[in-house]
């Protein structure tokens, strides 16, 4: 039985294709493809027939529409009115500026690397020479590179302390021996540091004690213990008012005493009455 194809007042394909409607029969392969969706094209209605080919009017997502046969929605040798085309294009363009970018930062790492690769080379081979150039600087202008290395370290604190930490954890025994020597020939700045260590972990409010203010307590009292009057080497910082009870570690707070009578204290009141040193 044939049918005659005529199309429904479509405003989409109206007047965009050379051919008429024509009556054809269906067949027995004819397949309605009505409402079905290749990629970006969503088939309208069946147009017509022409040369055997059967022509459908579809709607792209772009919202153009566009006629074409079934065999090329099927095959997918047409998927979009032509904006899918464009799209590609863009896109490999833009991929192509992504990978020419990409190209460019690893040449100028792979310059930068190969950069630091000869002037380390260059160093280690000139390393005598461009010492004794670095120390004829250092002499010739001493306070000009004590000026920018300070101000490099006040830039880059975090730098500093790596440096030192790094530098600690690779020469740990040379560090307990600086230490070590250190204490021996300084013993009374050593004891000073401690006692403000010390204080500071009990709270003092004033913490201000100096080596050279306990070197001259110790001279105005004669190298004497204030509670027993005897006379030795090694005293020990006695504070009146004790750091527990909310002393202050600081001269006009502190009087020189033997170790006896010092544990004999405690945390008590002077043992006589003690008129502190008023140091300015």
């Amino acid at each position: 039985m044939a049918h005659t194809i005529v199309p429904t007042s479509c405003s989409l394909c109206n007047g965009k294709h050379p051919y008429e409607p024509v009556t054809s029969p269906k067949g027995h392969n004819f397949i309605d493809i009505t409402g079905q969706r290749f990629d970006r094209l969503t088939v309208q209605h069946l147009i017509g027939v022409y040369k055997r080919e059967r022509y459908w009017c579809c709607l792209c997502s772009c919202g153009t529409a566009c006629v074409v046969t079934r065999g090329n929605l099927v095959r997918g040798h047409t998927r979009s009115c032509s904006c899918l085309r464009k799209d590609i294009a863009i896109n490999k363009v833009s991929n192509l500026s992504d990978i020419n970018r990409i190209n460019k930062e690893l040449q100028q790492k792979k310059y930068s690397s190969s950069r630091k690769d000869k002037k380390k080379l260059y160093y280690l081979e000139n390393k005598e020479r461009i010492r004794l150039v670095q120390k004829e600087y250092l002499e010739k202008h001493p306070e000009r590179h004590k000026k920018s290395t300070t101000q490099w370290a006040e830039n880059n604190p975090e730098k500093v302390l790596n440096k030192a930490r790094k530098w600690r954890e690779s020469n740990i025994e040379k560090c307990r021996q600086r230490a070590s020597n250190y204490q021996k020939s300084h013993p009374e700045e050593v004891r000073a540091k401690n006692a403000r260590r010390r204080a500071s972990i009990k709270g003092a409010k004033v913490n201000d004690l100096t080596k050279e203010q306990w070197i001259e307590i110790k001279r105005h009292y004669k190298y004497r213990c204030v509670y027993c009057n005897s006379k030795m080497k090694r005293l020990t910082m006695d504070h009146i008012t004790p750091l527990s009870k909310g002393g202050s570690h600081t001269a006009s707070n502190i009087v020189p005493a033997c170790k006896i009578c010092n544990s004999k204290k405690y945390n008590r009141a002077p043992l006589v009455p003690i008129q502190p040193l008023l140091l300015i």
